[in-house]
């Protein structure tokens, strides 16, 4: 089993939409609601993050398991870099064996780097989750999905409740407002095999 733990590397101001784009979309000219559209840039690049299981910012990813593997494959994709890779032994102690393995960034896989032979003191290894591997992930949004942030933003910034009251038959019919973004999101989901 796998356990998996993310955290932000970037700072949270890195947004792929920025907020001068945003406003632009908006057609805001005023500064009052700044924060506020930064808000909405924030939760629409989380939506496009879950639906497409990636991350728009750089992020670090731990994922700890019970086995030294020669080909792991990641949970991750669009990795940019190996962090670490650390091993505790039968007694508990640490040891660093980033220097025998690279990342095959195109397919995701942790590999064990050609001719490379691990230490003969991991070869009993500590009782619980004793292999911790640490990476960089991080996706560049294509143009649909920055469209699709920016309608969410839109969507988000016009209609601040959850449904639209009136309208509809009988005048005080509360409707959900429709999403338009899937079908932009859709076409850069990806699915891991």
């Amino acid at each position: 089993m796998t356990v998996i733990c993310i955290k932000n590397v970037e700072p949270v101001t890195v947004e792929p939409v920025t907020l001068e784009e945003a406003k632009q979309h908006l057609r805001v000219t005023f500064d009052e609601e700044d924060q506020l559209i930064l808000n909405l840039i924030a939760a629409a690049r989380e939506y496009a993050e879950a639906f497409h299981g990636r991350h728009y910012i750089t992020s670090e990813v731990t994922e700890v398991t019970s086995r030294i593997p020669n080909v792991f494959r990641l949970a991750k994709i669009a990795t940019k870099g190996l962090v670490s890779v650390t091993v505790r032994d039968f007694d508990g102690n640490e040891h660093n064996l980033t220097d025998f393995y690279e990342l095959d960034k195109s397919k995701a896989f942790l590999c064990l780097k050609t001719g490379s032979q691990l230490p003969a003191e991991v070869s009993q290894l500590y009782w619980n989750d004793p292999v911790e591997i640490i990476y960089l992930t991080g996706y560049e949004p294509k143009m649909k999905t920055k469209q699709a942030m920016l309608l969410l933003v839109g969507h988000w910034y016009e209609h601040r409740e959850a449904v639209l009251v009136g309208g509809g038959v009988g005048f005080n019919s509360a409707t959900p407002i429709p999403l338009g973004v899937d079908a932009l999101l859709q076409q850069e989901r990806h699915t891991v095999l």
